[in-house]
């Protein structure tokens, strides 16, 4: 890490948090990705890629509810990427399906 990428205190830059949160979310490690894009959003609250990013990690643990909030969140703060979201919403009507057919 080079000293410009970290705020004054120490912690993270958004990149670096990001770049980090990417990381645990492409191992599986969904609950520790989960944190670090909920820290992300609790230092600067309304990013589009945090709140996009934990409605997949939603999705992928079968929270569909939550993951649609989190959809419905991210379209607030940026209404035109209504096509990233495109990709989220496929996976969760199949889930929304799958579990519906057991009910």
């Amino acid at each position: 890490m080079c000293p410009s990428d970290s705020s004054p205190n120490g912690a993270q830059s958004t990149h670096e948090a990001l770049e980090h949160a990417t990381a645990l979310h492409q191992q599986g490690r969904l609950t520790e990705a989960e944190r670090v894009y909920a820290q992300m959003l609790e230092r600067e609250p309304g990013q589009f890629v945090p709140l996009h990013r934990m409605a997949i990690v939603a999705l992928q643990q079968g929270r569909l509810d939550e993951a649609l909030r989190r959809v419905e969140a991210a379209l607030r703060v940026d209404p035109g990427a209504e096509a990233a979201l495109m990709a989220t919403l496929p996976g969760m009507r199949e889930r929304t399906i799958t579990i519906s057919s057991f009910g």
